[in-house]
């Protein structure tokens, strides 16, 4: 909310919150940590949240994209994503994912700075 209010996020989001509901294709209960919106022009940000010193990027990062599949009403081409993390992604991860300009890498470190 605060990038929000600082402009720093890739549009203006009036909604946030956690989405939480059922995975039709991993048939499982699953969640969205956080998602902020703006439901005039369909913009929408789907985050995760990872405070653990250790686990597998990749994942993470596909497994918030095909989620982002199960919030209805919003079209792939205006979804942007951002993974936050106890520490930096690694330089492999940052490098897979340096042509994606809708993914997002926040650390504990810089979670309060203005990128």
């Amino acid at each position: 909310m605060r990038r929000n209010s600082l402009g720093k996020l890739p549009f203006i989001a009036t909604q946030f919150g956690k989405w939480w509901g059922n995975d039709p294709i991993a048939r499982e209960q699953t969640d969205i940590d956080v998602i902020a919106a703006e439901p005039q022009e369909k913009n929408i940000l789907f985050d995760e949240c990872k405070w653990r010193n250790t686990f597998n990027e990749t994942e993470a990062i596909e497994r918030l994209h095909r989620r982002a599949d199960l919030v209805r009403g919003y079209p792939a081409e205006n979804a942007r994503f951002m993974l936050f993390t106890k520490l930096p992604v690694s330089e492999v991860t940052r490098k897979r994912y340096q042509e994606d300009d809708s993914m997002t890498f926040i650390s504990a470190s810089n979670l309060y700075t203005a990128e």
